[in-house]
This record gives C-alpha cells, structure tokens and sequence, in this order.
C-alpha cells in the first residue's frame, strides 16, 4: 500500500464530479461554419444511435497514474439516477476505498484506516447524471442532459480536419460545443469519425477588463480569458476496451492518470453501500485521504 492512492482518489473525484468539458487540443481543427440544421440533426441521431435506455450498468476499470506505483483496479456499479459506487481495489489488499455518490451526496470511505468523509451538494445541479453519462460516453449538454436531436440547438457543430500530404483536408471527426457557458466554465466535445466521443476538456472562463486609452480619455472592453483546467483524450480498441488520459492543472494541483475501461455492462449486479459501524470515524476530506 502506498501513500500516493491519496492522489487517486482526489483524481477520481474530479473525473466525477467536474462540470465538465471545452474541445480537445490536437483534434484537429474546424475547416467549415457551422453544420446546417439538416446536418446537425444527421450528425446527433448517428452521436446518439446507441444511447439504450438503462437501469443499471457497471464497469471494470484500471487506472494507472504518474505517481501511482502500483495499478489500482475499479469496478464502478450505477443506478440511474439513483446511484453511482466506485470501489477500489489493489493487489494483496482488496477493496481498499470506494466512493458512493446518490443525489446530493459523496462519501468518501477508506477501508483501511476505517475513516470517511462526507459531502453534499445540490442535486439541482444534476451532477449525479452527469457523471454517469460520461462514463458511459455519452455527451451530456449542461442544464439539458444527454444530447439529443431536441437540445441540439443548445450547441455549435463543427467539422474537424487535418491537413494530408495528398489532399486539403482529412477528416477527423466534429466538436460540439455548448452555445452557453456553464457557471464560469467553457465546455465541449469532440467526437470521432465513427461518431463517438473521444475528447473531453474543462477551461476557466475569466472575465478581463482592459482600458484602451484614446485622445479623449478611455474605453473599457471586456474581454474572456480562457484557462485549461482539465482534459480527457479517448482511445477505443479493438478489444472494446477504453482508454482514457485524463490531465488536470487547478492551481498548483497538477495530474495525470490513464483510465481504462471494459465495455459497460447492462443491468447486473449492484455494489452494496459499506455499512458505516462503529469502527469507522468521520473525518476531513484530507484525512481520509491518508493511507
């Protein structure tokens, strides 16, 4: 056992619970103006074609990380709307953390030291669906849910391109990106040629107030700042495994994790909630951390 898992779980949390997303650098980049109507709603019926309704679904994961000695194996369970349990496991130890997110609510649990810490937020906000939407690859368009051909006017599409030796463009798939920001945030996606999602990015939106100063005094323009926080580049394998390189840069706090996934499984078996007994003692957020 290591003390980097604390720099895991912190990961973990982020991967969940950020608002996420903005488009992904070096997807290429956009040749034209906007889809047309008619383009947009080919384009999202074909992003969505496989968006099956659910009850429940659960993936096996592993994650490796910059300074994570060892890899840590996750199996994460969802009801929808309901649930959404991570549980952490190691070799030697077994389950060694797990994470329980239900509306307006996560607890965070270290098995190990028999401590947690408990959060609330506003479950308006949606965060809960959210996050289980991504992890199923989804696109998820803030304040509206999963994309569909109705909320797709809630977004610009365009089409994304690289240059090629023998010809202008190659494509390489499209960028969907919110016509609204979100709460300071600048959100979007970027989807590949087989019309899956592939990028992921969060930026910092800043509002910036620069004086230009004339002859006859000044004009004050406001401006937009934009500050990459997070991004997630996917990779789908012919295996139908996922592997997912998530980056994080909030202040000083700098990470980078691979995430890789099996195919999610519909319907199944549920993890159970850790029963908190006596043993266990509530905690800070940093203290549970600690291992």
């Amino acid at each position: 056992m290591s003390k980097h898992i604390n720099f895991h779980i912190v990961s973990l949390l982020l991967f969940l619970l950020l608002p996420f997303v903005m488009w992904s650098a070096g997807a290429g980049n956009p040749v034209d103006e906007e889809l047309s109507k008619k383009e947009v709603k080919g384009l999202v019926e074909n992003i969505t074609a496989d968006y099956k309704e659910w009850n429940k679904a659960a993936l096996n994961c592993k994650l490796k990380a910059d300074m994570l000695p060892i890899a840590v194996s996750m199996r994460i369970t969802m009801e929808r709307d309901k649930s959404l349990f991570v549980s952490l496991r190691v070799p030697l130890f077994g389950e060694v953390a797990r994470v329980e997110m239900t509306p307006g609510n996560v607890l965070v649990i270290n098995k190990k030291n028999k401590t947690y810490h408990e959060m609330e937020y506003d479950s308006e906000r949606r965060l809960l669906e959210y996050a289980q939407s991504l992890l199923l690859g989804r696109v998820v368009v803030i304040g509206e849910g999963e994309l569909s051909v109705k909320n797709a006017s809630r977004c610009q599409f365009y089409r994304l391109a690289e240059e090629c030796d023998d010809c202008e463009y190659i494509s390489t798939g499209w960028a969907v990106v919110p016509a609204t920001f979100a709460e300071g945030l600048a959100y979007g996606y970027t989807i590949d040629t087989d019309y899956r999602l592939n990028g992921i990015s969060v930026s910092v939106v800043r509002k910036l107030i620069e004086a230009m100063m004339g002859n006859t005094g000044g004009e004050v323009i406001a401006a937009e700042e934009f500050i990459s926080i997070a991004n997630v580049e996917i990779e789908y394998k012919n295996s139908g495994k996922s592997v997912a390189s998530l980056s994080c840069n909030l202040d000083k706090f700098n990470y980078n994790a691979i995430l890789e996934c099996d195919s999610p499984e519909y319907g199944g078996k549920l993890l159970e909630p850790v029963e908190l007994t006596s043993r266990y003692r509530q905690v800070s957020l940093k203290e549970v951390m600690r291992f």
